[in-house]
């Protein structure tokens, strides 16, 4: 019989015989239930024996030795002899807590990402949210795609450490993708909350990774002379003839679709942002008469308003070519500021349905029933400022140039008349913004007056 009390030495002694014993843990300090298993190999294994409810006699493994000492296996069989007299099965505790390590194990950020999306169409994503609009959705998968995925899709959950997330803030903003990594860290900090509200994991890592410096205000306003070199150099991709765009490279090609060209010349013209142009639908036009209009619904727009765009006649001709260049790539003809084409060009009361006008102006290549991305156009314009050497500009200049000119001293325009142009949430208020749930339509005619007087500007600017 055992004597004295139970030590590392004497546990590390005990020697192998014909066949398995088992030593209980004995003398002070000792705990209920926990023994040592000998077999005859030698080889020692923890284990602790309890009876359940029914009066069955159970088992369960603490351990070999001595990876596990005597210390350890004694607090891990007082941990489950507390929770047996507290009513809970020691054995079944282990294993619901072993499934609950291997669906952590398997549950990876990108599996997470995917329940995000699906709850963000709906505005499940988080208590009392909105469904996120597409143009949103798209801009956050593009870069979980581009950036996050590759460095932390295939990671568990609670493997993402904050130092992980910092160095890849970091290492973005060290390559030059400052933007990226503002949108990135904007990005997880959601998909984290939302590991936290369901408790997968018990700390948001988030919670102490600082959000990227927001960028200095940009000021980039395209020169005269960049204008028209700029929309010469689309014109000619609108029409076919990329090869002809002078280049700083004499051997380098300009791979840029004529779609994509009549899409950044429509955001030129109207002043509005690239991602609503790029998503522009048939159903948002209405082009019969003398006042086209292009409405993009609230869903759309970056201030959830559904803003009306008067079309000046160069506009209203960009769209009915976009149309045009996807049923046939040989109707398409040279395209002058002054609105003037070589077809039909604009012929009085036209609708949408009488020129064939359906889908997206700009389909992706990848999928016509899907309008190209923003990124595409960013893309796009990054590819032709690099090929003509200009200096940095995005598609988002093409709005202030636009709008700066239309308050300049040439134009004239008033600045609230320009901002209803550009649809910004600043321009309303109070019994003005109760009034235009009433009257989307709001200025139309002095929106119209603005813009037709930048297209007729623009027309000059870029004259031969």
């Amino acid at each position: 019989m055992a004597t004295g009390r139970n030590t590392d030495s004497k546990i590390a002694a005990l020697p192998a015989k014909a066949n398995q014993y088992e030593v209980p843990d004995f003398g002070q300090g000792s705990a209920v239930g926990l023994g040592i298993r000998v077999s005859p190999r030698g080889k020692k294994a923890w284990t602790f024996r309890y009876r359940d409810a029914a009066g069955k006699q159970k088992r369960v493994s603490l351990g070999t030795y001595p990876s596990t000492g005597l210390a350890g296996a004694r607090k891990r069989a007082v941990e489950l002899l507390e929770l047996h007299e507290g009513g809970t099965d020691p054995k079944e505790y282990l294993t619901a807590k072993k499934a609950d390590a291997e669906r952590d194990a398997d549950l990876t950020l990108s599996a997470l990402f995917n329940d995000y999306l699906g709850l963000a169409k709906v505005g499940a994503h988080r208590p009392s949210g909105q469904p996120k609009r597409k143009s949103t959705l798209d801009l956050e998968e593009y870069h979980w795609t581009r950036f996050i995925a590759p460095e932390f899709g295939t990671r568990s959950l609670k493997s993402i450490a904050s130092k992980d997330i910092r160095r890849f803030i970091a290492r973005l903003q060290a390559e030059g993708h400052a933007s990226a990594a503002r949108q990135c860290h904007a990005l997880l900090r959601p998909l984290f909350k939302m590991a936290r509200r369901e408790e997968y994991i018990d700390a948001n890592p988030m919670d102490i990774v600082d959000a990227p410096p927001k960028p200095k205000p940009r000021e980039r306003v395209l020169t005269p002379i960049e204008i028209k070199q700029v929309w010469s150099a689309l014109t000619l991709i609108a029409d076919g003839r990329a090869a002809e765009v002078a280049g700083t490279d004499d051997g380098a090609v300009l791979h840029l679709s004529p779609s994509t060209a009549l899409c950044l010349q429509l955001a030129l013209v109207t002043a509005q942002r690239d991602g609503e142009v790029a998503g522009l639908h048939a159903d948002e036009l209405a082009l019969q008469g003398k006042y086209p209009i292009w409405t993009i619904p609230g869903a759309r727009t970056k201030n959830r308003r559904t803003h009306a765009v008067p079309l000046s006649p160069l506009s209203a001709l960009i769209i009915q070519r976009a149309f045009r260049l996807r049923r046939t790539a040989n109707s398409a003809n040279a395209l002058t500021p002054s609105g003037k084409q070589g077809d039909s060009g604009l012929q009085g009361a036209q609708t949408a349905a009488n020129i064939g006008v359906t889908g997206y102006a700009f389909p992706s290549p990848h999928d016509p029933k899907r309008p190209i991305t923003r990124n595409a156009v960013t893309r796009a314009m990054a590819r032709l400022r690099e090929h003509m050497g200009l200096a940095h500009m995005t598609p988002h200049d093409f709005r202030r140039t636009a709008s700066t000119m239309m308050t300049g001293e040439q134009i004239g325009q008033p600045r609230f008349i320009v901002s209803r142009v550009l649809n910004h949430a600043s321009d309303t208020g109070g019994a003005a913004k109760v009034t235009e749930v009433y009257d989307r339509n709001a200025y139309l005619a002095e929106k119209r007056v603005a813009l037709n007087a930048w297209a007729d500007e623009l027309a000059r600017l870029t004259a031969p």
